[in-house]
């Protein structure tokens, strides 16, 4: 593992204030309402100083979820190459160290983010670089190309697995953690799985 030098510590250090202050806008103001101009003067920078950590405030947006994609992705494909990809999945969620605090906080605030913006829902739906992350992960899993019909479903069956385990996680998150929630989605597939009709 590389070593964090002080300039890359800073520009995470940074990157994340911004992220946390836009974040918190967000969901105050509404996605569609916060301007660049507005979370650079927040964070008390000015906007020419923005995009040396961010290209717009999509980028924000992502960040976060790019970030889980990582880490996600290194932890799958960290999992024994036998292993069947959901029963991977799952391990993966169920592990103690998958899900940290600011993650947990983060998903809660971009879930009431793109609840009330169809322009927030879009960005994380349709962000190039998250489905080529996923894509990538399920390709080298599944031991096939990234353009293979195997590669392409099951990469849209996990992002909508996710999407639906964020999306009914507040309803249960005082009995369950969203590890558990996770868990449950990709048992529920399992099972969807051996049905017969």
């Amino acid at each position: 593992m590389k070593t964090e030098g002080p300039w890359e510590r800073k520009r995470r250090l940074m990157s994340r204030e911004i992220e946390n202050v836009a974040l918190t806008l967000f969901e105050e103001k509404g996605f569609d309402h916060v301007t660049v101009e507005e979370i650079s003067q927040a964070v008390g920078m000015s906007t020419r100083t923005f995009f040396r950590y961010f290209t717009n405030k999509n980028d924000i947006l992502v960040a976060s979820p790019k970030r889980a994609l990582e880490a996600l992705s290194a932890a799958i494909l960290a999992r024994p190459a036998d292993e069947p990809l959901l029963e991977s999945w799952k391990a993966v969620a169920l592990a103690p160290n998958t899900w940290s605090k600011d993650d947990i906080g983060m998903t809660d605030q971009l879930r009431n983010i793109v609840t009330h913006s169809k322009e927030a829902m879009d960005c994380i739906n349709h962000f190039p670089s998250l489905k080529e992350q996923l894509l990538d992960c399920m390709a080298t899993k599944l031991h096939c190309k990234p353009h293979d019909l195997k590669a392409q479903i099951a990469a849209s069956v996990i992002h909508g697995a996710m999407s639906s385990a964020i999306s009914s996680w507040p309803r249960v998150r005082d009995t369950k953690t969203l590890g558990d929630v996770f868990a449950e989605t990709f048992d529920i597939l399992c099972d969807l799985g051996s049905l017969k009709y």
